[in-house]
């Protein structure tokens, strides 16, 4: 474990997790540290609980994967898919965060057609990673501040569906219409 001590480090994230059951870090932990207390099967059960409660989490899948494979459990396979498919998501993001940026740079200097287009392409660039909601509501921003009011209108009422408790974006759609 991380802290170095496996017995003591899991006594502690019990703990935690006794206190906050849906805790995934604190379950990916717990179950590090009890494998490395050579207790696995009940570390395979935190590492798939923490996989099962965050999904997206790359780094317990690929704890999961790990112990899994060293078990030579048919399992292994479906975890390595799974941690593949999550790095390659983190790229997309990564990558469309970075394009997401430049757009921001030319909206700031009002290139209009440069904003659109690099907000455009870090949403391609992304396809579905996490950051979607964000690129969609940011894409809407730009284009009703470039004038196209309707692209805006689309856009936004998108990223309402994937941000619906999002202020900034109904005050922008509220706003379009006195625009």
């Amino acid at each position: 474990s991380r802290l170095g001590q496996p017995a003591k480090a899991a006594a502690l994230i019990e703990k935690v997790i006794a206190l906050d059951p849906d805790n995934a870090t604190a379950r990916h932990e717990l179950g590090q540290a009890l494998a490395d207390l050579g207790r696995e099967e009940e570390g395979l059960a935190q590492l798939k609980r923490a996989v099962e409660l965050e999904p997206r989490n790359s780094q317990a899948a690929f704890a999961l994967f790990r112990l899994l494979s060293r078990r030579q459990s048919p399992e292994a396979a479906e975890y390595s898919r799974r941690v593949r498919e999550l790095k390659r998501e983190e790229l997309s993001a990564t990558q469309a965060r970075v394009l997401s940026n430049f757009a921001l740079d030319a909206a700031k200097e009002k290139t209009w057609p440069e904003a659109v287009g690099k907000m455009r392409e870090a949403l391609s660039t992304c396809g579905q990673c996490q950051i979607r909601p964000f690129l969609e509501k940011n894409l809407g921003l730009i284009m009703a501040q470039a004038g196209d009011l309707k692209g805006a209108a689309a856009q936004l009422a998108a990223a309402k569906q994937l941000l619906p408790e999002d202020r900034d974006i109904q005050f922008a759609i509220d706003l379009l219409p006195r625009l």
